[in-house]
């Protein structure tokens, strides 16, 4: 990965920010940005799928906070739309994260629930923009 490209994703992931966290209620948070441009360990959920880790979130929620780990290689390969599509994913699970508190973390099927939630309201956060969007024209 390039400077240029490394800068590149850094600053589409900000404007990103700059969109999202007021509406999400999310900028009252301190919020981290970790940057990593060799990419991110296989995170263990995804280990037995061989997915790539292309970014998750680190909260602790009791004192509104959030570490975002971005795997700049992967990302710079999604075009605008499916970067902010994983950007709201993460957003989303950071709104979620305390629910984790309610429910037994030895379950297997714990966090494919979350995950399903996460996905139906970052879809939801989508679709209602562009409504919105559609209607001011």
């Amino acid at each position: 990965m390039t400077d240029a490209e490394y800068d590149a994703i850094q600053a589409r992931i900000l404007a990103l920010a700059a969109k999202w966290l007021l509406v999400l209620g999310l900028h009252q948070w301190r919020v981290e940005h970790q940057w990593h441009r060799d990419g991110i360990p296989v995170v263990a959920e995804n280990a037995a799928d061989n997915w790539q880790t292309v970014a998750y979130a680190k909260v602790k929620w009791p004192y509104q906070y959030v570490a975002f780990a971005w795997n700049c290689p992967e990302l710079a390969e999604k075009d605008d739309d499916r970067l902010e599509e994983i950007f709201l994913h993460k957003c989303v699970h950071v709104l979620v994260n305390e629910m984790r508190e309610w429910h037994d973390h030895t379950s297997e099927t714990a966090i494919d629930h979350e995950e399903r939630v996460v996905t139906m309201v970052t879809n939801a956060l989508r679709w209602t923009r562009d409504a919105a969007t559609k209607e001011q024209r």
